[in-house]
C-alpha cells in the first residue's frame, strides 16, 4: 500500500500545482491525500488587528480536485470558518455527495466521535484530520464538532479509540 500526501495551495498557480497533483497521482499511489487550500473567489477581510484573505470557492475546484485522482481529502484548515457554518455545511454536502473520503468538519457531535473505517488492498485504515487554528474565527456556541481542532490529548484519544480496528491511521 502506497500513500502519498500532496499539499495543495491555490493561492499560488493553480495549473502549476493541478500538473503536479496528476504527476504524483499518476506515480500509481494507491491513496493520495489533498489538503487543499482553496481560494478562488477569496478576498482580504480584517479580522481583529490582522488582514487575512476570506477563501470562498466554486465546487467545479473540488471537482478539479477529485479528477486529478485524489480520494482522501482534509478539510481541516485555518480557513475553515470564513463563510461560517453554511460554508462548513455546503463543503460538507458537497464531499458527501463525492466518493471520496475526507476528514475535518462534522455535522455533528456524533459525527465527530465516529471515526470512519476504510479498507485498501485489505488494509484497513482510519483518516483523520485536524487544524491547529482557525484565524481568530470561533465555532458558533454549542456547534464546536464543526471542525476538528488539533490538541495532542484529542489526538492521541481519536487514535487510541480507532487503533485496536485498523491496520494503519493517516
Amino acid at each position: 500500500l502506497h500513500i502519498c500526501e500532496f499539499y495543495v495551495d491555490l493561492w499560488e498557480e493553480v495549473c502549476y500545482n493541478c500538473g503536479n497533483a496528476f504527476v504524483l497521482r499518476d506515480s500509481g499511489d494507491d491513496l493520495c491525500q489533498s489538503r487543499v487550500i482553496f481560494v478562488q473567489g477569496g478576498f482580504f477581510k480584517k479580522i481583529g488587528e490582522i488582514e487575512n484573505p476570506v477563501f470562498n470557492s466554486p465546487f467545479e475546484l473540488g471537482t478539479a480536485v477529485i479528477n486529478t485522482g485524489f480520494n482522501l481529502i482534509s478539510l481541516a484548515n485555518n480557513h475553515v470558518f470564513d463563510n461560517g457554518e453554511i460554508g462548513i455545511r455546503n463543503s460538507l454536502d458537497f464531499w458527501r455527495q463525492q466518493n471520496r473520503i475526507y476528514s475535518g468538519q462534522n455535522n455533528s457531535q456524533i459525527d465527530k466521535e465516529y471515526i470512519k473505517i476504510h479498507s485498501c488492498k485489505g488494509i484497513k485504515y482510519a483518516f483523520i484530520s485536524y487544524t491547529t487554528k482557525t484565524n481568530s474565527i470561533t465555532a458558533p456556541k454549542g456547534k464546536e464538532y464543526l471542525v476538528n481542532i488539533y490538541s495532542n490529548e484529542t489526538a492521541k484519544n481519536d487514535i487510541e479509540k480507532i487503533r485496536k480496528d485498523v491496520d494503519v491511521v493517516i
